[in-house]
């Protein structure tokens, strides 16, 4: 079984190819997914954060107001260190877990990691037998991020400026899936990167 880290910027279109593996085989492990129910209301997660930011971040449901806390976080590097520092730990227990369960299976050709922020942080490199980017170039990035969320410009590249940038995280990684095409381009690369770690042409065959 290998295990494949996939990580790119927001907006790269990384849902989209971890599909793409999902469909073909691959059991995806969604870093983003499980940080939602690290924190979701009654965990450990929830208070701490609470804890650290206040109760001006819970929302009328009781829930964290996730889209203040992005505001907080994309403002202020302090807060959104003091974030990670309560998820990331709780987000890494749950892919180690998550990750001997599917090895204890002994069915599963390619585990993928999607983890946004696979290289900023690091801590599940070492879990990882290859790691992988999705790459567009920043404008492509920029426009598809004002379009999803309606942002301004400037909101917009504030979040992209948040992480590593993409041509950086190229450079780190040991393969390179090119977003900025037509989807059939990208979907060739991932049946590429899907033959060559599993020698399977998808879907368990």
């Amino acid at each position: 079984m290998h295990v494949l880290g996939l990580t790119g910027g927001i907006a790269s279109g990384k849902s989209t190819i971890s599909g793409m593996l999902r469909s073909l085989g691959a059991l995806v492990i969604d870093a983003d997914a499980i940080a939602r129910e690290v924190v979701m209301p009654g965990t450990a997660g929830f208070s701490a954060v609470v804890n650290a930011f206040g109760p001006t971040v819970v929302d009328c449901a009781g829930s964290l107001d996730r889209h203040l806390l992005a505001d907080i976080i994309f403002s202020d590097s302090a807060a959104k260190h003091r974030l990670e520092k309560i998820v990331h730990p709780l987000v890494h227990e749950a892919i180690v877990q998550r990750l001997q369960e599917a090895k204890a299976a002994s069915n599963v050709p390619l585990v993928v990691l999607d983890i946004p922020l696979l290289f900023e942080s690091g801590i599940a490199l070492p879990l990882c037998d290859r790691t992988a980017v999705v790459w567009v170039p920043e404008k492509i990035q920029l426009a598809r991020l004002m379009k999803r969320d309606n942002l301004t410009c400037d909101a917009a590249l504030a979040r992209i400026k948040s992480q590593l940038p993409l041509d950086q995280k190229r450079k780190m990684a040991d393969i390179c899936i090119d977003n900025s095409g037509l989807l059939q381009d990208t979907a060739n690369q991932v049946q590429k990167v899907w033959r060559t770690l599993t020698g399977s042409i998808g879907d368990g065959r």
